[in-house]
């Protein structure tokens, strides 16, 4: 079972802890993150069942680019997480170079 941080909720992950608290210890997790989110935080959460980040969609390729990469940056070489992308397909188009050559696993 995995749950994923809704992008209404923003970084506040607290309701998919809960709901992974509650499903037992084979329910992982995706969350949202923000740049008060610190590597503290992120251990946390991989505690509580976390395995990802994933950014919520960006309109423009250069936005999506950017969230992307401070995403995989902040997960690369720590946790075994991957990274989550959710966006149009032209954006995904506009930054599938940078995705096929990233750090970390993406969906």
């Amino acid at each position: 079972m995995a749950i994923v941080q809704p992008s209404v909720c923003g970084a506040d992950n607290s309701r998919a802890l809960d709901a992974i608290k509650q499903l037992g210890p084979g329910a992982r997790g995706i969350v949202i993150v923000d740049d008060k989110t610190s590597n503290v935080d992120l251990d946390r959460m991989h505690r509580g069942g976390m395995r990802g980040i994933r950014d919520p969609d960006p309109l423009e390729p250069a936005v999506a680019w950017q969230l992307f990469k401070a995403t995989t940056d902040r997960i690369k070489g720590r946790r075994g997480w991957h990274a989550e992308f959710f966006a149009r397909l032209s954006v995904i188009e506009a930054i599938k170079d940078q995705a096929m050559a990233s750090p970390v696993p993406v969906s």
